[in-house]
């Protein structure tokens, strides 16, 4: 099953070939930085690696399936996010608590 969610049928792969493939952890772990990048873009938040790996670990502990990473819920949790974000660095800057 590809990341689109699209069944792909092939030969049976060798034993060797099949000792390659990439954990199925790891691709989730990209799935999850690529829908990221996704929601910070289309949000028109400037990518930094910090807040792409933050967007990323948030999904997991909000309940977040992959798939829903692209839907409206986390689009608004992200943002929301951010704005906290944003006041709590200019309340810090100000020097208020």
């Amino acid at each position: 099953m590809g990341e689109n969610t699209k069944l792909i049928v092939g030969q049976q792969k060798s034993s060797t070939e099949v000792e390659n493939f990439t954990p199925l952890e790891t691709r989730n772990h990209i799935c999850r930085l690529a829908n990221a990048v996704r929601v910070l873009s289309a949000l028109g938040f400037t990518l930094t690696a910090e807040l792409i790996i933050e967007t990323a670990e948030a999904s997991p502990s909000a309940k977040i399936a992959i798939n829903y990473m692209l839907g409206p819920e986390f689009y608004v949790q992200t943002a929301e996010r951010e704005a906290k974000r944003r006041a709590d660095l200019v309340r810090k800057k100000n020097g208020v608590k």
